[in-house]
């Protein structure tokens, strides 16, 4: 069996040995520049939430669900309405 794969011919053209070099650079060149980006993103200062931001955040998601709701409120009342005038 071992004979026989070492008397296989291989051959590659230069054009697909190209190839495979140009993407092993580039593949090389991405993990770089990703590896800089990381180390770079390592060296920013953490941005820390306060609580104070959190309970702003939750009164103004509270306030436009209230105004959401009053929205919906008024529209079931326009639809109730033109829901009688249509049933007359």
């Amino acid at each position: 069996m071992t004979k026989e794969i070492q008397d296989t011919p291989f051959s590659i053209s230069l054009k697909t040995l190209f190839s495979i070099f140009a993407f092993l650079f580039l593949l090389i060149g991405e993990y770089i520049v990703l590896q800089n980006e990381i180390n770079e993103a390592k060296s920013l200062p953490k941005i820390e939430i306060t609580r104070l931001e959190v309970e702003l955040k939750n009164e103004l998601l509270l306030q436009k669900f209230k105004n959401i709701e009053k929205d919906i409120e008024r529209i079931n009342s326009k639809v109730i309405k033109i829901q009688e005038q249509v049933g007359r």
